[in-house]
């Protein structure tokens, strides 16, 4: 069994008794594994269940695992011994989802990662950053730096973060930043809190890779909105304080803007330097100018509705050159989870 390779998914480890019986599985010793799912239930626990912390730390992925998933689990923490550098060296990818009591989330600074989705962890409060080879050297507060104590910055190499239905998160202030996430050319937030959730938006501009942002949120953000030059895709949903349509101006190669319920904007300076394919308005409640009518004409996809005092279009409006293929990604990348 230790030859075992590519993947491998435990499931009903809510059924483990306790951390001896979980070592039994000898994961660390199956070299060859890289994708592993760890799934303790299928459906979210509102209870915390101390004991699953300690199974969790018994379940050591191999050294080579790539791409970690942990699903359902009842532990309120998520720092096993083997959650450091030195025991996932080539980590490319974790996925945590359904952990419904986790409230904090400490991540070492993984050179390798690439891809970090948090998903359906409604009591997450805190994530942390640590810093050094095996996190106890430097820890840094989501809500303060994250450079390692070497100087190197944390999580380099990432790519894409996901965070969906993280209901108790209430800050990223310091967290989404350039600083942090030097790589990164995906960032995809969708959360239905009424608390609202604060991000540091006036610093997005410093992201020179960022190609798709999507905020679908109450979004707290007492600094304008700038975006760098290299957004190709914008989704905002309830951004209730963003600045229109000063953020807007610089995005040269923005060819999909899908704007809803962002209720401060009243013009969105369409024709001008911004020449989108793919624009998706809705209940947008102070809108009244997108530059004319006439510059729907070159568009590939357009849907407006629900704008009361937009008057250049009729409404709802419809248009779709797309193909089949292109307008599923484009409805993908807009969809919003909670409507």
């Amino acid at each position: 069994m230790n030859q075992l390779s590519v993947a491998l998914l435990i499931s009903s480890i809510c059924n483990v008794k306790n951390e001896e019986e979980a070592a039994e599985a000898s994961l660390v010793e199956k070299r060859y594994l890289q994708n592993l799912v760890l799934q303790w239930r299928k459906k979210v626990t509102s209870l915390v269940k101390r004991r699953e912390n300690g199974v969790r730390v018994a379940l050591h992925p191999p050294t080579r695992s790539e791409h970690p998933t942990v699903q359902g689990c009842g532990g309120d923490s998520l720092s096993p011994s083997w959650f450091r550098l030195e025991s996932l060296l080539t980590l490319r990818s974790l996925v945590l989802f359904h952990c419904g009591v986790l409230k904090n989330l400490s991540i070492p600074s993984f050179p390798s990662l690439e891809l970090l989705m948090l998903s359906g962890n409604i009591r997450l409060k805190t994530v942390t950053i640590l810093g050094g080879s095996t996190g106890g050297e430097t820890m840094q507060h989501a809500s303060s730096s994250s450079s390692s104590s070497n100087g190197t910055t944390c999580l380099s190499g990432l790519t894409y973060i996901g965070l969906y239905s993280c209901e108790d998160l209430q800050n990223l202030d310091r967290c989404l930043s350039p600083e942090y996430l030097p790589s990164i050319k995906s960032i995809e937030i969708d959360s239905s809190s009424d608390l609202g959730l604060s991000m540091p938006v006036d610093s997005f501009v410093g992201f020179k890779y960022l190609q798709d942002l999507k905020i679908h949120c109450k979004l707290l953000c007492p600094q304008g909105m700038v975006l760098p030059p290299s957004l190709r895709r914008l989704s905002i949903v309830s951004g209730r304080k963003v600045d229109f349509p000063a953020c807007l101006q610089s995005l040269t190669s923005l060819n999909i803007l899908h704007l809803s319920s962002c209720d401060g904007m009243e013009s969105i300076p369409l024709g001008t330097n911004l020449q989108v394919k793919c624009l998706l308005l809705e209940r947008c409640s102070e809108l009244s100018s997108i530059g004319g009518s006439h510059v729907l004409s070159s568009m590939q996809f357009v849907s407006i509705s629900i704008c009361p005092k937009l008057h250049e279009v009729e409404q709802p409006f419809k248009k779709c050159l797309l193909t089949n293929k292109d307008k599923k990604e484009l409805l993908q990348f807009t969809y919003h989870l909670y409507g």
